[in-house]
């Protein structure tokens, strides 16, 4: 019986790490993963050709002295696609992507793309100047450029001898 007992709880265990582990993965996917939505879905639609409901947005960001750069995948889209705020220290970015539906005669297996409208919320590393905001979309790629504010810039303090 001891056995038995002893099984069970190493099976409890094991489920509870697997559940840590998943957690985990969904903790550190959060601000990666885009969630779209779209409304002109009407009734069931087969699984095989309902459009994603996820997708990877890939951003990189990075810092320079005096600026923060964020660049965004998003192919397949128009620069007025997107909406983009500051938001305390986020770079909020939302938008639509639209499907193309064109191909007549031709029947979908499988759709993997996204298509609908997104929100991503990209977390910023520094304080920014929400005045100082530039972007621009060019091959699928958009770039925001968000200039440091006075106070989050790095300046290297000169030490006097006594």
């Amino acid at each position: 019986m001891k056995t038995l007992k002893k099984m069970s709880e190493d099976i409890g265990r094991t489920w509870d790490t697997i559940s840590d582990g998943w957690r985990e993965l969904i903790h550190r996917c959060t601000d990666s993963l885009t969630r779209f939505t779209n409304d002109d879905a009407q009734g069931e639609v087969d699984i095989a050709t309902k459009p994603a409901q996820w997708g990877l947005l890939a951003a990189d960001i990075a810092t320079t002295k005096d600026h923060v750069i964020v660049r965004l995948e998003a192919p397949g889209m128009r620069s007025d696609d997107f909406n983009i705020e500051v938001h305390d220290d986020r770079l909020e970015i939302s938008g639509e992507k639209h499907a193309e539906r064109t191909e007549k005669g031709r029947g979908f297996v499988r759709t993997e793309r996204a298509f609908g409208r997104f929100h991503r919320s990209i977390p910023l590393p520094a304080e920014v100047d929400v005045d100082d905001v530039k972007a621009n979309y060019k091959h699928g790629v958009l770039e925001v450029e968000l200039a440091k504010h006075e106070r989050a810039k790095t300046r290297k303090i000169k030490i006097t001898a006594r």
